[in-house]
């Protein structure tokens, strides 16, 4: 696997950005919505 198939893509970046949890976060902190979109993500990039 190469170094740019982990790397989120601008749209998922923005997405983490909008919602203030690009840089740091913590799981127990954020909405049932987000890490059901973080899985999804994770998901994609495991595919």
């Amino acid at each position: 696997m190469g170094n740019n198939e982990c790397k989120l893509n601008k749209a998922q970046k923005r997405m983490l950005k909008d919602k203030e949890i690009y840089n740091h976060f913590n799981l127990e902190n954020i909405s049932s919505s987000i890490k059901t979109e973080l899985n999804k993500i994770v998901h994609d990039i495991d595919d």
